[in-house]
């Protein structure tokens, strides 16, 4: 069994919104033989207000159908469960992000973890990483459900929420929970 399963790169050099110029990157990767693409959200404006907005997201779908390249979508850099004040917003558009995953087919869904000022970390840290792991879990869980078959209406395939942190106690998380890419 190999490690690297294909190649792939980003979308993060077009212009916020350039869908066509996306497209054009895309059938160029295509015709070098990658086989996936990071679908970046924040440049395709796919998620706004935390909402899918639909015609974005049914071009983009198309796209990835006509380049052939297994899609990996980046939720938008925002998102920070930790903002207390504005969590709602947040959980939005990552469960935005995991619908969009759902229609279009992507496996993985890379979410950074959260952030805050150095003295609410330093007052508050074991709550922060507490609840941010709490939602992590929740979307891992969102996310299991999104991968069903009965679901899945356009692709079969596994899902991961990638819980990307530079925090070991944070990390853990997602190694208690499969839906999150955990073993137990």
């Amino acid at each position: 069994m190999s490690i690297v399963t294909g190649c792939g790169l980003n979308l993060t050099s077009i212009a916020t919104g350039d869908l066509e110029g996306a497209d054009r990157l895309m059938a160029c990767w295509a015709e070098l033989g990658c086989s996936h693409v990071e679908i970046s959200a924040r440049r395709l404006d796919i998620i706004v207000g935390g909402q899918l907005s639909m015609p974005a997201v049914r071009r983009v779908a198309n796209m990835i159908d006509r380049h052939g390249m297994a899609p990996v979508l980046h939720a938008p850099h925002g998102i920070n469960l930790m903002d207390r004040p504005r969590r709602d917003m947040h959980v939005a558009a990552a469960e935005a992000s995991i619908e969009f995953c759902r229609i279009t087919g992507c496996s993985s869904m890379v979410l950074h973890s959260g952030h805050v000022p150095a003295q609410e970390w330093v007052v508050h840290r074991d709550a922060l990483l507490s609840e941010e792991s709490d939602q992590m879990r929740r979307l891992g869980d969102l996310a299991e459900q999104a991968g069903k078959p009965d679901r899945q209406p356009v692709k079969r395939r596994a899902y991961h929420l990638w819980c990307r942190s530079t925090r070991i106690g944070h990390a853990a998380c997602c190694r208690r929970s499969p839906a999150c890419g955990g073993l137990s």
